[in-house]
């Protein structure tokens, strides 16, 4: 209505449009870009100028139905063709206007919707959701700030979350000593900006998830536990914590929060810097879910917490929407930044606390209740699988790296058949510069089997081409579903037909720096081939004879055949007796450090490869053969290799022989 009454302003009120449209968004870039201020004040007189246009807009669509209905009379009675033509043309002119008007209020709109979306911060909605939902006594209360309790009494009184519970306000000691005296508990839910240490020294601090349980002194903590599950089997993680109890539940369906309640005691002192993590995992040992916190609320006042002592945590694993159902294993880790996973007494670093029977999410549930995708525009495919968002792992890549591709579909109705998805990557132009066909969906769940309604996610990797243009918006993602036949399902955006497939904006680019096509020097020629990918122009080792536990520094020196590598290679040394037993080996992704993997290589670009291999330090003295090869991780398959002359010299390339000598001998290679 606002944009049909700003039309009418421009066309039949030109000179009151331009001060209604200035006055209206004069203030407004001042409001977005300091903030400042009840914005609610500044932005009046916007409110009032769209309240002018809203009422404008009721006129306008009057007036343009009296114009209808004159020219209908028109046509009827006096058949003056002249006049006709030109009411039309001025009508036709009026409506243009209008249109384009509309289309640029529209694309304005959905720009400002995405950007708030992203800008939003709900970051203490999610943070009182949770701590609302931990463990706590009926009646309880929640020591905080009064501005920091002021989420939580929204959630209360608006959402219904815990009315039982009471915000105890300031947090001081004389209000601290009042509540606990009628005999309620309490939990710190904030920051203390004063009065931490007073805490601290009269009375103990129970670490409570994000919260922080108060007790008095004389109140032993193991008496305020709560009732859970004994964990059946002493699980200590690494030698200093130990799991006692634990709770969670059973069933849940995707798209809900699993809470998970632990039970914990120290067996030395713990510093507060401790990690915990959950894993939800599938029946081949991948994450679908992960939540990794630390275990001590940041509201202790306190840097570490003593030996023998019980904490709680409690932590809400949000299931990822779209997965399938089925039973998945829950796991728990602990690690510490720095001296990295502790591990329990079987060496294993996380511990299975049992199995979760994750459900289809009922109807009505929201398709991606956690946000986690970015908005699609609204096409649906064959009537039947609708794009709900979409997401990549990174936002922007180098040419030659890989990335994912997540999406979420929803079945508006049961497909009719098993279809196949195929994902391009094209460039400004339209032009494909690589293509994938995925048949079913990630090769999880063919499409005949959707249900109406059900929600699916995918992750698919990509890689983008060695040669991909770099900047902002070069290469984009197009998407389609094919049938069985090749043929490609309809699409639609909302009730109008727009093709067959949908075009998704891609990442931002980053050119390969370092990029050389001059020979770089090396000790020892080879020349030879492996597939038609690469050649190993030669190698480079200073030295042959190496003492036990030392590293041999080999380079190696490669120029690609091809201009664009699909697939990615590791890099293989092995050190071989005469039997072809492996005594050591080094594997790893070309280039220094790993940086320039097999995709990222163009047609006769030298590529130095450093591949350090370190010997066992009980090594025997003797003469060993240095082999190297190129293979797909995923598969384990070698490249062919063949002589400069062509011969076929199997899937791997006896490099040189070296010598290990053991007597005399001193270690001048630094361990790595």
């Amino acid at each position: 209505g606002a944009a049909l009454g700003a039309g009418y302003y421009a066309i039949w009120r030109p000179r009151r449009f331009w001060p209604l449209c200035l006055l209206h968004i004069a203030l407004v870039p001042f409001v977005l870009t300091y903030g400042q201020g009840e914005q609610s004040a500044f932005l009046l007189p916007a409110s009032w100028t769209l309240a002018l246009f809203i009422g404008a807009g009721v006129v306008a669509a009057a007036h343009l139905t009296q114009m209808v209905a004159t020219l209908a009379r028109a046509r009827r009675s006096t058949g003056d063709v002249h006049g006709l033509i030109t009411r039309a043309s001025k009508l036709g002119a009026q409506l243009a206007a209008l249109a384009v008007v509309i289309f640029f209020a529209y694309q304005q709109s959905s720009h400002n919707v995405r950007w708030l979306r992203e800008k939003w911060d709900d970051a203490a909605y999610h943070y009182w959701t949770d701590a609302l939902a931990h463990p706590l006594e009926p009646g309880a209360g929640l020591l905080a700030h009064w501005g920091d309790l002021t989420s939580c009494w929204y959630l209360q009184h608006v959402e219904g979350w815990r009315r039982d519970l009471y915000g105890i306000y300031p947090p001081q000691r004389s209000a601290v000593e009042t509540w606990l005296a009628a005999g309620h508990s309490l939990y710190i839910a904030g920051p203390l900006q004063t009065g931490a240490a007073e805490l601290a020294a009269h009375y103990h601090l129970l670490p409570w998830g994000r919260l922080v349980r108060v007790l008095p002194r004389d109140t032993a903590p193991e008496t305020t536990l709560p009732d859970l599950p004994a964990v059946p089997v002493e699980v200590i993680f690494g030698g200093r914590l130990q799991l006692t109890h634990a709770h969670w539940d059973a069933a849940k369906a995707a798209g809900e929060a699993l809470p998970v309640t632990l039970l914990w005691r120290t067996l030395e002192e713990m510093p507060a810097d401790v990690h915990l993590s959950l894993r939800l995992v599938d029946g081949v040992g991948q994450n679908v879910a992960q939540l990794d916190d630390t275990l001590l609320s940041g509201w202790l006042p306190q840097s570490s917490i003593a030996a023998n002592w019980p904490l709680l945590s409690f932590n809400r694993l949000r299931i990822p929407t779209g997965i399938l159902p089925g039973s998945y294993q829950l796991q728990v880790g602990v690690y510490r930044k720095g001296e990295g996973e502790w591990r329990v007494s079987s060496g294993q670093t996380l511990y299975t606390l049992g199995t979760v029977e994750v459900t289809a999410a009922p109807p009505g549930t929201p398709a991606d209740p956690w946000q986690e995708f970015k908005p699609a525009p609204e096409v649906v495919f064959g009537d039947a699988l609708r794009l709900v968002g979409y997401d990549y792992s990174v936002t922007r890549a180098r040419q030659g790296r890989g990335f994912v591709l997540r999406l979420l579909w929803q079945a508006e109705r049961a497909p009719e058949g098993d279809y196949i998805l195929a994902v391009e990557l094209i460039d400004a132009l339209g032009h494909v510069w690589r293509d994938w066909r995925l048949a079913p969906v990630g090769g999880r769940l063919p499409t005949s089997r959707w249900k109406e309604g059900q929600t699916v996610r995918d992750e698919i990797p990509l890689v983008l081409p060695a040669l991909a243009p770099p900047g902002a918006h070069t290469m984009w993602t197009r998407l389609a579903w094919l049938r069985a036949d090749g043929s490609r399902l309809p699409a639609r955006c909302g009730w109008i037909p727009c093709g067959d497939s949908v075009v998704l904006p891609g990442v931002r680019v980053i050119e390969q720096e370092g990029r050389t096509f001059e020979m770089s020097p090396y000790t020892d020629a080879i020349g030879a081939r492996f597939g038609d990918q690469a050649i190993l122009v030669g190698y480079h080792l200073p030295k042959k004879r190496f003492c036990p536990g030392s590293v041999v520094p080999m380079e190696l020196v490669w120029r690609s055949l091809s201009a664009d590598i699909r697939a990615s290679y590791t890099v293989f040394v092995h050190l071989l007796e005469h039997d072809g037993t492996i005594i050591a080996q080094a594997d790893k992704e070309p280039g220094p450090r790993g940086k320039r993997p097999t995709t990222s290589w163009v047609r006769d670009e030298i590529i130095r490869d450093p591949v350090p291999l370190t010997l066992p330090p009980d090594i025997p003295a003797g003469t060993y053969r240095l082999v190297a090869g190129l293979y797909t991780k995923n598969d384990g398959v070698r490249l062919p290799v063949y002589s400069p002359a062509g011969a076929s010299l199997g899937d791997s390339l006896v490099l040189t022989e070296v010598k290990v000598i053991a007597e005399d001998c001193i270690l001048s290679e630094p361990r790595p």
